[in-house]
């Protein structure tokens, strides 16, 4: 367990289970960010006139997958003794934590602790207001193709895999302490 200070006028501590929900969780979304920046070589790779949708939805899920950090950073500063933690065993798990099971009280708290997080939403609404996905649907499908993206993808389910046995792992063993004890 460790100390973080949450705007400088309290002490909490973080147990280890968020520690590594978190950690593995931003791995997870660092390989998401790196196969986004392989789809986007390969569906610009011979449509140049559709470079700008293309970057643009790029961008959009660049910012969502922030999006989903900066919700999971939140909740583990201000849930960090949720029980929930332990019923993390996958980064889908997690993942649909901050997405699906996130609610609008989540919402509007973080919105009001954070502006920065607020600035972030309104930058995806932004550009969601701008993309064409009509303009994204041959290029997509072509890239589909590549062996670089098809690569890619093998790479990514394999890390997503270990990432989640780390998590699958961790909680069997911490499980096993506390049935001991």
């Amino acid at each position: 367990m460790i100390e973080v200070d949450v705007f400088v006028k309290e002490r909490i501590e973080i147990p280890d289970r968020v520690l590594l929900v978190r950690e593995v969780f931003r791995q997870c979304i660092d390989a998401r960010l790196a196969f986004n920046a392989v789809i986007e070589r390969c569906a610009s790779k011979g449509w140049p006139h559709r470079r700008a949708p293309i970057q643009v939805a790029s961008r959009v899920q660049q910012l969502t997958l922030k999006r989903l950090l900066v919700r999971l950073d939140y909740l583990s500063q201000h849930a960090p003794d949720d029980v929930a933690w332990s019923s993390y065993t996958s980064t889908a798990l997690v993942h649909a934590r901050v997405q699906d099971d996130w609610n609008a009280d989540n919402e509007a708290a973080l919105a009001r602790s954070d502006a920065a997080y607020s600035a972030l939403q309104a930058e995806i609404e932004n550009l969601r207001a701008k993309a064409d996905p009509p303009a994204l649907e041959e290029p997509y499908r072509l890239a589909k193709r590549d062996p670089e993206l098809i690569a890619a993808a093998w790479e990514l389910d394999r890390q997503i895999r270990v990432l989640d046995e780390r998590l699958s792992v961790n909680q069997e063993t911490s499980t096993t302490v506390e049935s001991q004890r």
